[in-house]
């Protein structure tokens, strides 16, 4: 939810996507900041005859991969690195082999599952019957035999420097046994261990390891040495998600993926970044990584918006086509992974320009070691957070400050969460709005406007984003009216009035930090007067929000206490509460129209809602929204007409038209800022969206339809305000002094940092 997340921002002073980039600088005045290149590979798509086919391990010559046929099955193929062509390895088999290794004289080794019956009309195995094919060099079979019954049960089968297989299987009791075969298959040695890795992969130098993750989300690597049968740790890698782990080569003893890249690691433990996905073309959405020994990868992309699976070979570029590159430069802290995709995707589009892009998060998360232990204790704990990670960007964000305030600038600055207010007044940013008057491309009758213009700092339009969350309250009409936009002493007498005994969120909901983002929060802008920046925080409407918010416990607490004593039966009530009136209010993040149906029918049981929305700020409906990234062109860069295409292209009909997709993927949904798509993706709706509780109806979905059209509030709160009011609100919650004693500390700060502002 995006209240809990902005709160945990405000804790910390996290997630402020800021920016800064620009490459060659002898080639322009404009941007400065240099962005490094000498981690970026070229793409080119791996198919053959259009087919995809999937990696299994990597040869001298370069990559055997298999190819599935839903009549035939699997086949082998080894696709050579020198001329990139498909070479077939054995027949069709049923079964993807569970190993791949060579032999002598530069023979092939397949293991393959065999079938010990049919049931049902499949094939039955029981991993017990496998086959060993071999093929000479030239490809052909030469032998094949059954394995001993006496190797372990398992389904893959890694092949070290020398030969010998190493297989992991488990026993009854959950215990794993690390197995080493000779070349033969007959046993040379096993380990005891109560610990399964996610891994098991041959290095550089032909020794075996294997891959953990630790409890804080950190994988572990172990040698296993074959003298002595023991499991040898190396030491600990310090990029958080680990998400596959390769074979090495020449320059490095293993590799290792993570979200934004491919690390490669030495012998000793030590890693450096070796391919920035980012400026190859390719977003986060990365997962199996294969390194072939001519320095060039192979990695599965799965696209989110899609699902779509494609393998790319990545080859360094060369310093000819580094030089060639004419850049734009983009900078932020924790890109959003959406504004990554669009970028990536764009780029694969274009041969004149490229979009090269900076995040300082990223390389703080990098570079560890230099960070505080109470900031890396804070990374460590993320890692294991259910919901969305919360990291302490400060000292990535200080040293975007420093750099902008030393002339280091982007082409475009990745605007999310940051102080807007302050950065508009330094006249940093372009103005998009006559941009768009002028622009034939752009017809503001096709686009809801309101969500484009709820950006706007005065007249100026200085940032721009392409894609929307919505948020807004429901409740059960009988309990709360017909009113949508209620002011904040509206919205606190809505809430007064409730009827004895009716929570307000309801259970753990009822808590310090909902309280204090709905009223305080994301209610700032009706205490701050745009027009003199003056403020009144230190009314009684104030006062009473932070009274309000101390009669309930933070969440922490709440949710402890919430988990402790609740009951299968109260379960049950708690999702009768809001259709029987036992709660006031439901907080809505839609990013789907079906979600509205889904809590009109479900929490609510077909009983009458009305949107209440926020306590309203302006004049619309209490509709809040944010946008999935918002960017902003520095005044100073003099690439305005490719970022200008850029921005055009996102807000085309075909982007347009690739939102608000029904998809698993959280990332991949959000509602688009043009009429036709969101109308048709609401329309969709109706025609069954959900499994459980059926389609959404017509006048649901021109309820829901219309609501768009009044939503005026942009989730823009003022980082920096928000941090002031939180900061001081404690004072009082922890007794150390009283509401308006609070509420007036937070009117001498604020107005102090608005009449600087102004």
């Amino acid at each position: 939810m995006k209240h809990t997340r902005l709160l945990a921002a405000l804790t910390a002073l996290s997630m402020l996507p800021c920016s800064a980039c620009g490459l060659v600088k002898e080639q322009r005045k404009g941007a400065t900041l240099e962005v490094d290149l000498s981690k970026s590979y070229a793409l080119e798509e791996v198919t053959m005859q259009g087919s995809k086919l999937d990696p299994l391990t990597v040869v001298d010559e370069g990559i055997i991969m298999t190819r599935y046929s839903r009549k035939d099955g699997y086949k082998c193929y080894l696709r050579r690195n020198d001329t990139g062509e498909f070479l077939e390895l054995g027949d069709w088999h049923p079964w993807q082999p569970i190993g791949i290794g060579r032999g002598d004289n530069g023979s092939y080794i397949l293991i393959q599952m065999d079938s010990v019956g049919r049931e049902g009309g499949h094939d039955v195995i029981d991993y017990k019957t496998r086959t060993v094919e071999v093929f000479d060099q030239n490809l052909k079979l030469s032998e094949s035999f059954a394995m001993p019954d006496e190797v372990p049960v398992s389904s893959s089968f890694v092949q070290d420097g020398d030969g010998n297989w190493a297989v992991i299987s488990s026993d009854d009791e959950g215990y794993y046994g690390y197995y080493l075969l000779d070349p033969n298959f007959h046993l040379k040695g096993e380990i005891k261990s109560g610990i399964n890795p996610d891994a098991f992969v041959c290095g550089a130098s032909g020794t075996l390891y294997g891959k953990y993750t630790n409890d804080a989300g950190y994988a572990t690597i172990q040698r296993l040495n074959a003298d002595t049968m023991q499991m040898e740790e190396i030491g600990e890698l310090k990029a958080v998600g680990i998400r596959d782990i390769m074979n090495g080569n020449g320059d490095y003893e293993l590799y290792y993926s993570v979200e934004n890249g491919i690390y490669g690691m030495r012998a000793d433990g030590t890693s450096e970044l070796v391919v920035d996905y980012w400026n190859s073309d390719l977003p986060d959405d990365v997962w199996r990584c294969f390194a072939l020994r001519d320095g060039s990868f192979i990695v599965n992309y799965i696209e989110s918006l899609s699902n779509n699976s494609c393998y790319y070979r990545l080859k360094k570029r060369t310093e000819e086509e580094l030089a060639s590159i004419q850049c734009i430069s983009l900078a932020g802290v924790a890109l959003d992974k959406r504004l990554v995709q669009d970028v990536t995707k764009y780029n694969q589009s274009q041969s004149a320009y490229r979009i090269v892009m900076k995040d300082y998060g990223k390389e703080m998360l990098e570079d560890m070691d230099n960070l505080s232990p109470e900031i890396q204790q804070e990374i460590k704990d993320a890692a294991n957070e259910w919901r969305d990670p919360y990291i302490n960007y400060t000292p990535a964000i200080e040293q975007f400050k420093s750099d902008l305030l030393s002339g280091t600038v982007p082409d475009i600055v990745c605007m999310d969460d940051l102080p807007s207010r302050s950065l508009s007044n330094k006249g940093l940013f372009a103005d998009f709005a006559p941009m768009l008057a002028a622009d034939e491309r752009f017809d503001e009758s096709l686009y809801y406007m309101n969500f484009l213009d709820g950006l706007k700092t005065g007249d100026r339009l200085e940032r721009i984003g392409f894609s929307f969350h919505l948020e807004t309250v429901l409740g059960k009409t009988d309990l709360v009216g017909e009113q949508q936009g209620r002011n904040v002493d509206e919205y606190i007498e809505m809430l007064e009035n409730r009827p004895e005994g009716t929570a307000i969120f309801g259970y753990a909901w009822d808590n310090r930090d909902t309280y204090l983002d709905l009223f305080a929060l994301k209610a700032q802008n009706a205490f701050i007067n745009e027009q003199d920046m003056s403020c009144s925080f230190n009314s009684p409407t104030f006062v009473k929000i932070l009274e309000l918010a101390k009669s309930v416990p933070p969440y922490d607490e709440a949710d402890s206490e919430w988990t402790q004593v609740i009951t299968e039966d109260e379960l049950q009530n708690y999702a009768l509460g809001y259709s029987e009136g036992k709660i006031l209010l439901a907080r809505q993040d839609y990013i789907k129209p079906i979600q509205y149906h889904e809590a009109h029918y479900g929490d609510f049981r077909r009983e009458d809602v009305t949107l209440v929305g926020y306590p309203e700020t302006g004049t619309g409906n209490g509709g809040m929204y944010y946008m999935k990234y918002t960017i902003s062109l520095t005044a100073q860069s003099n690439m305005q007409e490719p970022v200008w295409d850029f921005i055009m292209d996102q807000l085309s009909k075909p982007k347009q038209s690739k939102m608000c997709m029904d998809s698993w993927n959280w990332e991949a949904n959000s509602f688009p800022v043009m009429r036709e798509p969101l109308e048709n993706a609401i329309l969709a709706a109706t025609r069954g969206a959900n499994r459980d509780l059926g389609n959404m109806n017509e006048q649901e979905a021109e309820t829901f339809l219309q609501y768009f059209e009044n939503v005026r509030m942009y989730d823009n709160s003022d980082i920096n305000i928000s941090y002031i009011i939180l900061e001081e609100a404690q004072k009082y919650f922890n007794g150390d002094c009283t509401s308006q004693q609070a509420a007036d500390a937070i009117q001498s700060r604020c107005s102090l940092y608005l009449s600087e502002l102004a």
